[in-house]
């Protein structure tokens, strides 16, 4: 039979130490960076939607000039 730790009830918990703050503000290339990755990160998604559309486009285009013959290439 194990034996567990009984918790005291009457006792309030220890906090947690909360991190010192260095008392000084995050530097100009943290702040830009941080701007650069959070605009990456929102431009990734429609960059993705945009790209398999074009490339949805391009595909039935292929698909129906190949279809009557055509290879695309003006002579």
């Amino acid at each position: 039979m194990r034996s567990a730790p009984v918790l005291d009830r009457d006792k309030p918990p220890e906090p947690e130490i909360p991190p010192k703050p260095t008392g000084t503000s995050a530097g100009l290339a943290h702040r830009a960076g941080a701007f650069f990755l959070r605009e990456l990160r929102e431009m990734l998604p429609p960059t993705i939607f945009f790209f398999i559309g074009f490339n949805l486009i391009v595909l039935t285009r292929a698909l129906r000039l190949r279809h009557t013959g055509h290879t695309g290439c003006v002579q």
